[in-house]
């Protein structure tokens, strides 16, 4: 038959026990470098998030800033709404102007006319009245 003997298959038994074992210890020795490295990257990566979060909220503290800065140079409602009266009475006040001076425009134009009429009456009337 075979040559194997029971001291013979508890010396090769042992032995294929003993490389399981060195197996068994490598890859756990294997596993934990893995599992080393993989928590270091974890590790790293919640690093990242939080140094990027803290980023985006400074910049979404300055923009806030930056809106609340210019809101305190916006004019209010109530101040447009009286700057904006102000604007209509001057409007009024100059329209009425321009039409007074229209008048007393008008009025030089007459009195310069009549006075260049008479002129020229009286450059008529002087030769023939002679």
């Amino acid at each position: 038959m075979t040559d194997w003997t029971l001291p013979s298959l508890k010396a090769h038994f042992d032995a294929l026990r003993l490389a399981d074992k060195e197996a068994v210890a490598l890859a756990l020795t294997a596993q934990e470098k893995a599992v080393a490295a993989a928590l270091e990257a974890a590790k790293d990566a919640a690093t990242k998030v939080e140094t990027a979060t803290e980023t985006r909220f400074n910049s979404t503290n300055e923009f806030r800033g930056a809106l609340e800065d210019a809101q305190k140079n916006l004019a209010s409602s109530d101040r447009v709404t009286a700057l904006e009266n102000r604007v209509g009475k001057n409007e009024a006040e100059l329209t009425e102007r321009r039409g007074k001076a229209a008048g007393a425009g008008q009025l030089v134009g007459y009195i310069v006319g009549g006075g260049g009429l008479l002129l020229a009456v009286a450059a008529v009337l002087i030769p023939m009245l002679k």
